[in-house]
């Protein structure tokens, strides 16, 4: 596997582990709410399906990692295509998400086009 499909899918990986910790450990905060566009109202309707979406990114960084620890181009592939198709749903779903989808999904997006290319 080369540098630049590992070093692009490992800041994926660190990127999914930082929202991990945005929606799971830190929901409810007002910093992290903000960040997120949500008003005070509505953070303990949203604190159950953040901590859901806060694992799914946690294990997507997994996946990713343990991909790159068995030099496994099909798994960091498969995991980096999943965080791209998130990042793709995210932006079409609200385009004023625009920014937070270009830094979920443009990570894992270099890293495919390493493995096409490479």
């Amino acid at each position: 596997m080369s540098t630049l499909v590992q070093v692009t899918a490992g800041l994926a990986a660190v990127i999914h582990v930082l929202f991990f910790a945005a929606e799971s450990l830190l929901w409810g905060k007002p910093a992290v709410t903000k960040t997120f566009g949500v008003r005070r109202d509505d953070v303990e309707t949203l604190r159950l399906a953040m901590l859901n979406q806060g694992f799914y990114n946690l294990f997507l960084a997994g996946g990713v990692g343990y991909g790159i620890a068995t030099d496994s181009i099909a798994i960091v592939g498969t995991v980096s295509a999943i965080m791209v198709g998130a990042g793709l749903v995210l932006v079409l779903s609200k385009r004023s998400a625009a920014l937070g989808a270009a830094i979920q999904g443009l990570p894992p997006l270099v890293a495919l086009v390493g493995i096409a290319v490479l």
